[in-house]
């Protein structure tokens, strides 16, 4: 869970006592989260750090076709265990005969190559799931 995520819920549980709820129910990608509130005062409240909590295994960014053509690898950097940097190009994205670069959305290494190279492939179809 990033920080973003927790400091979403905390947000919403302020609100929500704020606003005198009773429950929180959260949806953020994969993740949820809920809580009953109860009446107590401020200086009952005791605070915790969630920062502290860990994944509880290895998250995945996904390389995403940018539209419908076909998928051109570049060279070995496409391949299962390979160390990307955010804005590394991987491959070609080739549309109506206009080429664009394929590019790590994010650093971390390639745990998945889900089409092969040359595959014909659809807007938003996942071509590779980098670990984070």
């Amino acid at each position: 869970m990033s920080s973003r995520d927790l400091d979403a819920i905390r947000h919403a549980l302020r609100t929500a006592r704020e606003h005198g709820y009773r429950s929180v129910k959260l949806s953020v990608e994969d993740s949820r989260f809920s809580a009953v509130l109860s009446e107590m005062d401020e200086e009952e409240v005791e605070e915790f750090d969630l920062g502290l909590i860990e994944p509880a295994g290895p998250t995945y960014k996904d390389v995403e076709s940018s539209a419908v053509g076909y998928v051109r690898f570049d060279g070995d950097a496409l391949q299962v265990g390979h160390e990307v940097s955010a804005g590394d190009k991987l491959g070609e994205m080739v549309a109506l005969g206009i080429v664009n670069d394929l590019v790590a959305p994010t650093k971390g290494k390639i745990a998945e190559v889900c089409v092969a190279d040359g595959s014909a492939v659809e807007f938003g179809q996942v071509i590779a799931r980098i670990e984070v």
